[in-house]
């Protein structure tokens, strides 16, 4: 008798396995607006940390598309189109020019965010930095945060062609690097986090010039932290 291995699985797993049920029964059709983040932490009586990262699992599979009006689900065809033309490009996407797309897109959307974020948006990166600075939390967790907090930033932009190409770049950065598992060393996670504020402190002035030499500076140290780090990773053992 044959048989899977039983998974033990996070609330987040539970969120997106529910999801994804509804779109293949129908509930959820293409172009369907989920509903908000404080909605859905409502109905699945959970907190918004765990629906936060469901939607971006959801996210980067294709299943639904996130802009700067909400979540919306995708068309599977589409999404099968992405993933085959995702892997297509993988294979032909050089990490300097990778990174350079990230620090002109950023720069931008942290200057367009001190000029158009409202109160929500600087609520939720508040709470992103926040759960940030957890000394508890798992390298891998930390990633993913840190993740968030720049998407965040692009939608905050409210310009939904920089936030979809930075999905995409952060999206190859990760496969690259090998899903953002670098080792985040104790001083690294506090200057991630010294930088932030920074950011987060410009977008609440409305610096917009600030907003963006600071995003400037963060990507300056840490595409140089990434580029030391893939190098160790593919240095040949003597």
């Amino acid at each position: 008798m044959k048989v899977k291995p039983i998974k033990r699985q996070t609330i987040c797993d539970q969120i997106v396995e529910q999801i994804k049920e509804m779109i293949k029964n129908g509930d959820l059709k293409p172009g369907d607006k989920l509903p908000g983040e404080r909605d859905l932490a409502n109905l699945f009586n959970v907190g918004r940390s765990s629906v936060r990262e469901a939607l971006i699992v959801l996210n980067s599979l294709g299943l639904i598309r996130k802009t700067t009006e909400g979540s919306f689900v995708n068309n599977v065809s589409i999404y099968e189109h992405l993933e085959t033309a995702y892997k297509s490009a993988l294979n032909e996407i050089d990490f300097a020019e990778l990174i350079e797309a990230r620090r002109l897109i950023e720069t931008t959307t942290a200057e367009l965010a001190a000029q158009k974020a409202n109160e929500e948006d600087i609520v939720l990166l508040e709470e992103i930095l926040s759960e940030m600075s957890d000394e508890n939390l798992e390298q891998k967790e930390f990633a993913k945060l840190d993740s968030e907090f720049h998407l965040n930033i692009a939608l905050s932009s409210k310009n939904k062609i920089l936030y979809e190409f930075l999905n995409i770049v952060s999206e190859l950065l990760e496969s690259l690097v090998e899903k953002r598992l670098w080792n985040y060393k104790s001083f690294r996670i506090k200057q991630i986090l010294k930088e932030h504020h920074q950011i987060l402190d410009a977008i609440k002035s409305k610096d917009s010039l600030k907003a963006r030499e600071y995003m400037y500076k963060h990507l300056m140290t840490a595409e140089d932290f990434l580029k030391k780090d893939k190098q160790q990773k593919t240095k040949p053992s003597p």
